[in-house]
This record gives C-alpha cells, structure tokens and sequence, in this order.
C-alpha cells in the first residue's frame, strides 16, 4: 500500500510510505533555499515520486494536512485539486461528517484566516505575523494577488464538545476517560475525507488534523507498543485552535484524550522578538539562557493558558510574562538601556530574561507531563513511555529535564518533530489507525536512520566540481574517513557532505560543519565562517559506545540532538562545552555512515570520541543540499576543506 503524504503550512514537505514505511522525504525549505517555506510545489512532489521510484498512478491514498489555520495553495501543484465529497476507494468513515450535517456546518466555511488575507492588508504589514509569512513565502504576491485558490483548513476536534471550554492542567488530570478509548466519535473525530484529483487521476484523500499527524510522526516511529504522548506547538487561542494535545498510544491505535492548552511556544518565541533575536529566533534564545540567571522566574505562571489565565483573571499569558519581567527587571535595577541590543545581548538584561523563559518554558513542560501522566492513571493507563512532539520539543533542556525529572521510564522525540514531520504523521495515521495495519512485532524505530534527503547521483557531484574547476582542487579517495580526521585533528575546519541529507533543523552527520572540539577557539571561528553570534554554542557528536564517558544526567542514545547532557570533561573538550557546562549531544553509530568511521579515524589520533558538529548552512539558510550550494559555501567563506561523498575539495591558493 502507498500513501502520498502532504503538508502545506510553513516547514511544507512530502512524504511517500509504502506499507508503513518511509521512501522518500521532501522538505520545501531545502528545495526553495526558504526557512520555514509554506506550502508545496510541483517541484517537492516531483523528488518525492523520483526518489520513491513511482508514478501518481500507483498511489493508493493521498493525506493532507496544514499548519494552524493556514489553507491550502491549490496552484502550487499542477493538475491537484481536493474536494469535500465522498470517492469510491474511501473505507473509513468519519463521525465528523455526521456531526457536521447535524450541526447544519458546511466544512468549506471552517477556514478563519488566509494568507491572501494578510498579505493585502495594509494594517498588517508591520506585524511580526507578516514578516514571519513574507519570509516563509517565496509565491507572496502571487497568492496576494489571490490567483490561487483555496481550501479550508480542517480543525476537526474544536467539534468535540467538552473540549470547547479550556481546562487547567491541574483541572486536565483530574479527568477519567477511559471511556474515551472506545467512544467512536473521539477516537476517528479527527479526519474528514476528501476527494483528491492528481494530474488527471482521482485519489481518495483524508484531511488528517494537525496535532493528531503530529502524534502519529511521533508515536508510530517510536519502536513502542504503548505510550503517552503529548503534543505541542505555537499557541492556545480560545477553542478555535488549541496549542497540543494529550493522547495515548496503544498497538496501532491513537487515542485522543485531551487538549492541553498550553502556550508557552508562543511565549518562547514573543521573548525572543522581545530581544531582538528576529522571527524565528527560539533556538538563539535557548542558547542565551545559560549566560544568565533565572531571577525573574515566578512559579505563579507554571501553568498552562487557562490556569494561568484564571490565577491572575486574565489570559494574556505571553503579555503578563513579559510585562512581569521587564518591570521586575527595572525595580531591581537592570541596565534597561540593553534590553534587547544586540552589541550587549549577554548582559544580564537579556540573559537573564533569557534563563528566567527558559526555567519557566522547563517547569510548564514538567507539569504538563506531570498531569499527563496523572490523567492516565486516573483512567486505569499506565505505561512506561512517552513520546513528546511538535516544535517545542526541540528545546533540548526541557526534553533532558522531563527524562530527568518525569515519571516515565522512556523518553522519544523523532528527528522531524516540528511541522515538516507532519507530512510523515498523516500518512502514517491513515495506514496505522484508519486502515488498522498492525505495528512491526520488531519493535522497530521508523527513524533508525533519519537520513531521508533525496539521493544525489555521483555524476551530479562529478557535473558541479567541473564547473568550479578553475577554484579548486579535488581528488577521489577511498580512505576519506581517515584524511578527514587527519584534517581535524590538525585543526582543519571541515564540511562533511554524505549521501541523503537528515530530516529536521538539526545537523546530524550528512551535511555538517566539523573541527576539533579540544581547541576553544573553534567556537569563535566557526561562528565567524556561519556568520552567527560569537556567543551561540556548538554539539559534539560523539561514538555512542563512549558518550557516558564524557557526558552524564542524560538519555543515551541521543541520535536526533534533542537533548543535553553535563559534560564530564570539559577542560578536554571547551570548544563544545557550554557556560553552564552542557552540551547539546548527538550520539553516533554505524546507521550514521562514513561519518561514525571518520569520528573513529579521530579518536584513534586524538583519544577524543567525538567532534564539534554544526550544521552545513549560511546565515539564515536551511541546511545545504546538493554539492553545487556545498561548493559555494567553501568558494565564499574561510571553509578550510569539503568532503563531498568520497572526494576531497580545496580551494586553490
């Protein structure tokens, strides 16, 4: 069976799976050199198909979702249109479609926002809002220009009832639902079938809703038989559009349990365009909290939007913090003259405004598992794992504190747990939970390699060095790993370029930047050739067999760089050792490649198992793609050398 897998909000891929497993990946920001890029293109579609080796005529089934309330581009696709009705291949039905008709609701109606919307206002163009989409909009004014249509975005579990009015964390765990695992409306409330035309062939399609593709990306590439699983992302606004949800997984079954409303992304994010670290500057601010000291935190605001709404009577959440901070931070007698100034960002100000949000973004997470864990078995659930997904699980001291501190025994977080994974989820919930397709007995990690990049052909690298053949000096070998060590040891920094590219914003072998983790002053010179903050920190991959050696109060493996860890020996390593003496860890095994034999190579030269590891990128980019954006990014910054599948690149003096 092949399902056709699509996501169009920001972070927009495809995904294609066949029998509940990956063939090919696409991300729309790595083909449009856009961060965070919404929606989908002929192009993306077309790599999908080539690199699943099929055509649209052997697709079985075709899964859409969206960000938020975002709709649906059709125009971006040729041929592609969906529409609300029913199609002869459908097999499952939905509670929603009743529920609808009951309620006399015409589903093409249910959009509440279009981005055609925003881009022709004119009293919206200096909202962040705005600036966010422009960025992530490379088709801006053709869908101002409204020359495209739309379809509405589906926000199915806003119809459940009881979930209309938001409840307290605290209010959340004294629920029982264990009714809920059986009650038909719940447990397949959450799609609505549609019918899909794909350049001249008729698919049945399924809107899957947007935390519930989340939950399947998360849960069924997990390796579990049962778990908790939480998601979460952006915002909580009324019953519209609810932040996350809490679900249980159990064999191929999800079971929604209960929105979370938790709003602390969007805190996350107000703070970090708070101190001018821009739009999408979430990571830069969970690597300013460690120069700072969590003195504003207040733990009155530990909860989640409706509880601490109520607390204070009001559910400005995101405004109180702020205002709370900065108004601490006066009495206290801060330097308010270097809020948010670039020149002075690790001025305590800032930092710690900084560590404050991140103490306050860690303690809400805890609790709302805490809660989780209590509504389970207050049900009669209890199981030992839990899966967290959605884009705030990228904040890695958060995911090292719910290990750490959490009442469950097992902890995964897939590599593409922010909105690009969603193209997986869909997919993989119609095989899974509607279709009723039965987990691997094997206990088998859908992401036991995160390297699902399209394939890049031999003669396309052969093809690019040839055109830049004036500049540089290259040469095959086939004991790369070794030269490459050579280098870093020898304090080369060097880029690392290795079949399929991973999945997700984090770097993770394929396409990174390496140097010598045991000189400190790497950490200001590679900054210098990403063009980045002197200030923003570095990883180390480390050979999973030695990483309890030199890092401890973490989970081991850590493959995707989802967590932190204390490092044991810092003196050794500076150049990958934080202020606060973490570090944000990726373990490395054979599924790795070329890249765990290079680390290998290194640490039998230097008695280090491991290397500093920063993704292969400009400022502003994605993560690199194919070898002709390699070459240029060693043609155009102080790159010392490039590693590109088996060939070894200079420049020219």
């Amino acid at each position: 069976m092949i399902i056709l897998g699509m996501h169009f909000g920001h972070d927009g891929a495809v995904s294609i799976i066949k029998d509940g497993k990956v063939l090919s990946y696409i991300s729309r920001e790595r083909t449009s050199r856009v961060k965070h890029a919404i929606g989908i293109t002929t192009n993306e579609l077309d790599l999908a198909l080539e690199e699943a080796k099929i055509s649209v005529n052997n697709i079985d089934y075709c899964t859409v979702v969206s960000t938020q309330n975002m709709e649906i581009l059709n125009g971006l696709i040729d041929d592609f249109s969906i529409s609300f009705e029913n199609h002869k291949d459908h097999k499952i039905s939905s509670p929603l479609v009743t529920l609808l008709k009951e309620k006399n609701i015409n589903i093409s109606n249910l959009l509440s926002f279009q981005l055609k919307d925003l881009f022709q206002s004119e009293k919206l163009k200096n909202t962040v809002q705005y600036v966010n989409f422009s960025k992530a909009c490379p088709e801006k004014e053709k869908v101002a220009n409204n020359s495209l249509t739309s379809t509405g975005y589906l926000d199915s579990y806003v119809m459940l009832e009881r979930w209309k009015n938001g409840v307290s964390l605290k209010e959340m765990a004294m629920l029982n639902v264990s009714s809920f695992l059986e009650n038909e409306k719940i447990k397949n409330g959450f799609h609505y079938p549609v019918s899909i035309s794909l350049r001249g062939k008729s698919i049945a399609g399924y809107f899957i809703n947007h935390h519930i593709a989340h939950a399947a990306s998360c849960y069924y590439s997990s390796g579990f038989q049962d778990s908790a699983i939480i998601t979460h992302d952006g915002f909580g606004n009324g019953f519209s559009y609810h932040s996350g949800l809490v679900l249980y997984g159990k064999n191929n079954n999800l079971y929604p349990l209960s929105p979370n409303h938790l709003s602390i992304g969007t805190l996350y994010k107000s703070v970090a365009i708070m101190l001018n670290l821009g739009g999408f500057g979430e990571g830069k601010l969970m690597g300013l909290a460690p120069y700072g000291k969590p003195n504003f935190f207040n733990h009155d605001f530990v909860e989640n939007w409706f509880g601490v709404g109520r607390r204070f009577n009001k559910s400005d959440q995101l405004r109180l913090w702020k205002e709370y901070c900065y108004n601490t931070a006066k009495k206290m007698g801060y330097d308010m003259g270097a809020l948010g100034d670039q020149d002075k960002i690790t001025d305590p100000i800032n930092a710690d405004i900084a560590a404050s949000t991140q103490k306050l973004f860690e303690e809400c997470y805890l609790y709302t598992v805490q809660m989780s864990h209590s509504l389970l078995i207050k049900s009669g659930i209890n199981t030992n794992n839990l899966c967290i997904t959605g884009g705030t699980a990228l904040n890695c001291p958060s995911n090292s504190k719910i290990h750490n501190e959490g009442p469950f025994k097992n902890l995964f977080i897939e590599p593409s747990c922010s909105d690009d994974g969603l193209a997986v989820g869909c997919a993989l919930y119609l095989y899974h939970h509607l279709l009723g397709n039965k987990l691997s007995t094997k206990n088998e990690n859908t992401f036991v390699s995160p390297y699902f990049g399209r394939t890049i052909k031999e003669d396309e690298i052969v093809e690019a060095l040839k055109t830049h053949d004036s500049k540089i000096i290259y040469k095959k070998s086939n004991d790369t790993t070794k030269l490459a060590a050579q280098d870093v040891f020898d304090n080369k920094v060097i880029a690392w370029y290795e079949g399929k590219s991973e999945v997700g914003p984090r770097a993770l072998g394929h396409r990174s930047l390496v140097s010598n983790p045991t000189y400190k002053d790497n950490w200001k010179r590679v900054n210098k050739i990403k063009e980045r903050e002197w200030w923003r920190p570095f990883a180390p991959s480390v050979l999973e067999e030695e990483a309890d050696k030199w890092f401890a109060k973490m989970p081991f493996p850590s493959p995707y760089m989802l967590f932190t860890g204390q490092v044991i020996n810092s003196e050794k390593i500076p150049a990958i050792t934080h202020v606060d003496n973490s570090s944000r860890i990726q373990t490395v095994n054979k599924s790795s490649g070329q890249y765990y034999q290079m680390i290998r190579e290194f640490y039998k030269l230097s008695k280090i198992p491991l290397v500093m590891n920063t993704s292969f990128n400009g400022p502003g980019e994605p993560i690199i793609e194919t070898p002709e954006q390699a070459l240029k990014f060693l043609l155009n910054t102080d790159l010392d050398l490039l590693y590109i599948d088996g060939y070894r690149v200079q420049k020219k003096i």
